[in-house]
Order: C-alpha cells, then sequence, then structure tokens
C-alpha cells in the first residue's frame, strides 16, 4: 500500500512540474512579446511598413493589373498565359498575379497595423504620435490599391486577428471610409517636410492631401477632392524637361515629385533598387509590337507617348515606370539607373 502511495505522488509532482517544463523561452525566433524592446525596433517594424511599397508598386502589377487590358499600354508576350489573359479579359480569380498582389497588400496592412497598435511609453508621445501617423498613410495606400482592384475586402484593423481569420468582405464604401479616415489622421500629424535628411522619402502632410485628392476622385467624389487639390496649389510644379524627375540628384527634392517609393542601388539587377524599368520596351510601333530586349515586357502605346515628349528611345525604354506616366502621384526614383548620357 505505501508503495502505491509512493507512485501516486511522485506522478502528482511529475504532473505538477509539466507545465513549467514544457513552457518555452524563445530564444532564436521573435514572437509579438520579445521582438519589440527598444524604439529602434519599431522604427524597424515602421521601416518594413514602407519596404511593403516596393514590391507593390514597382514590380509587374502597376503595369499588368493596372494598364493590361486599357488602350495605353502593350504587352509584347501574349504567348503568356497571364499576360494574354488580362490584356484578353479571359482572367479568373485564381490568376496568380492577383493572388500575389492581394497577399503583397495584406502584408503591408499587417506591418502597418504593428506600428498603429504601438502600446504608450515604448517611445516618447510626440515620435510615437509622427509613427502611427505614417502606418495610418500606409495602411490606406494598401487598403487603397486593394479597393481599386477588388471593391469591398475584408478590414483588419489591428495587429492581431485571433479569431478574425475568416473576416468576411467589407463594402467598397466601408473600405473608402477607413482609408478616408486614416488618411485624414494622418494628414493632420504629419509635417509638410522632414528637416533630417535622413527622414526624406517618408510620408508628409502633402502627400496625405494629394492622396486623399485621388481616393476622393476614385470614390466618386469629387467635390470632396477638390478642397484638398487646392492645399497642394502652388507647392508643387512641374519640370521643364521631363528627364529631370528621373535624375538621382532630384530624388526626394520634392519640387514635382509628391511622395516618392525609396530605393537604393546596389548595382545588381534584382537585389536593389526598382527594376520597374526593364518592363519597359523601346519605342518599336508594330503590329504585334516587337522587343528589342531581352527583359522587356511592355511598351506605352502611339497615342500614350504622344502626350509626351519624345525625350529619347534610351529614356522611353529604361526609365519610364507607369506611375509617373499615367498618375504623376507615385514617381519612382531609381538611384543610379540615370547616367550622363541621357
Amino acid at each position: 500500500m505505501k508503495k502505491n502511495y509512493f507512485i501516486i505522488i511522485v506522478a502528482l509532482l511529475a504532473l505538477g512540474s509539466c507545465k513549467k517544463f514544457l513552457t518555452e523561452d524563445p530564444r532564436s525566433i521573435q514572437t509579438p512579446e520579445n521582438a519589440y524592446n527598444t524604439p529602434e525596433d519599431w522604427q524597424k517594424t515602421l521601416n518594413a511598413a514602407y519596404g511593403a511599397m516596393q514590391r507593390l508598386f514597382v514590380g509587374k502589377y502597376t503595369i499588368t493589373l493596372g494598364e493590361f487590358g486599357t488602350d495605353e499600354v502593350e504587352p509584347y508576350d501574349l504567348g503568356w498565359a497571364a499576360y494574354s489573359e488580362l490584356k484578353m479579359y479571359t482572367f479568373n480569380a485564381g490568376h496568380p498575379f492577383f493572388q500575389d498582389h492581394y497577399r503583397v497588400c495584406y502584408e503591408g496592412v499587417k506591418r502597418s497595423n504593428a506600428v498603429i497598435d504601438m502600446p504608450s511609453g515604448v517611445v516618447d508621445a510626440g515620435t510615437r504620435d509622427l509613427m502611427i501617423a505614417q502606418a495610418k498613410f500606409l495602411r490606406a495606400v494598401y487598403y487603397f490599391d486593394l479597393v481599386k482592384m477588388y471593391g469591398g475586402v475584408p478590414l483588419w484593423v489591428k495587429s492581431s486577428i485571433d479569431g478574425e481569420i475568416m473576416k468576411p468582405r467589407a463594402t467598397a464604401d466601408e473600405v473608402y471610409q477607413l482609408i478616408v479616415q486614416d488618411m485624414k489622421d494622418a494628414e493632420a500629424v504629419l509635417p509638410p517636410t522632414w528637416s533630417n535628411a535622413a527622414d526624406k522619402g517618408r510620408a508628409t502632410t502633402y502627400a496625405a492631401s494629394a492622396f486623399l485628392a485621388r481616393i476622393y476622385l476614385q470614390w466618386g467624389k469629387p467635390a470632396e477632392a477638390l478642397p484638398y487639390c487646392n492645399k497642394l496649389n502652388g507647392k508643387f510644379h512641374l519640370y521643364n524637361n521631363l528627364k529631370d524627375i528621373f535624375d538621382p540628384k532630384n530624388k526626394n527634392a520634392e519640387y514635382e515629385n509628391i511622395f516618392e517609393v525609396q530605393f537604393r542601388h546596389s548595382g545588381s539587377w534584382g537585389l536593389e533598387g526598382s527594376i520597374q524599368h526593364s518592363y519597359w520596351g523601346h519605342a518599336v510601333w508594330a503590329v504585334p509590337p516587337i522587343s528589342v530586349a531581352g527583359a522587356d515586357s511592355v511598351q506605352p502605346i502611339m497615342y500614350t507617348t504622344a502626350m509626351l515628349p519624345m525625350i529619347s528611345v534610351k529614356l522611353l525604354s529604361s526609365s519610364l515606370p507607369i506611375t509617373v506616366l499615367l498618375n504623376r502621384l507615385l514617381p519612382i526614383t531609381n538611384s543610379g539607373i540615370l547616367n550622363s548620357e541621357m
């Protein structure tokens, strides 16, 4: 009998220590509890939220999803189903570009939400307000790209999605309401410019105003867009020479460029720096279009190019981002791409 009591006591002790034994103290992986210990950690998270814009606006998505199927650009390789389906409107929801675009947008939303939910006390109050304002600006940009592409989408506005994995789609109006509120919150806090050179390229109040004008126009509310256009009146100007907007020395000059996606150029294709230029082919007009460079995959059609000064075939083929051509809101500066020959 005593032996049985001893076995029971040992078993109870083992069970009692089991919970402590299985409680892990992760040392080699980041979790929400150990990832953010210093102000620098939070700044890295904000930088990552900015970083998602590189994939969103500079890869193929801006051109293929935004312009294929319009009368403004013409893809070369219609033998590739991914291109021809978009050009001919024969795609379905399983198209890989949509899946990738959707995922990239929500990755940006997730990173932005982490900063927006930053607890008080981890950085000084003024810095925290500025960081949250930038994150709201970025979240609005990502949701704006989503609502333009898909209409209503699920709205995740917290860094934790526990219990919300299968969230239903919000209506398009609900998405726009969130976007506008985020952008207004950002506009009220962000500075008109950043005095520290290292901060150049961050969102500004003018960038938020410009996006609000664009958002309201896309939403079909021109009267609401007009006041934000007027806020920019006289603040920015067009370069006399179009190629000046691509010159590395004008990066973040805030003359014509209201907001730019930031890159560095390492000298190695695809490692750092915008690769947008590699998708543009030489201005060789033919039916079907003729590609004269291996990486080129799309060209502006003749009437699109006719709206611009014919600077040079080289400029059109190597450094003309679609966002400048058709938007003039998100010009992309790629330091090191242009050279003195241009």
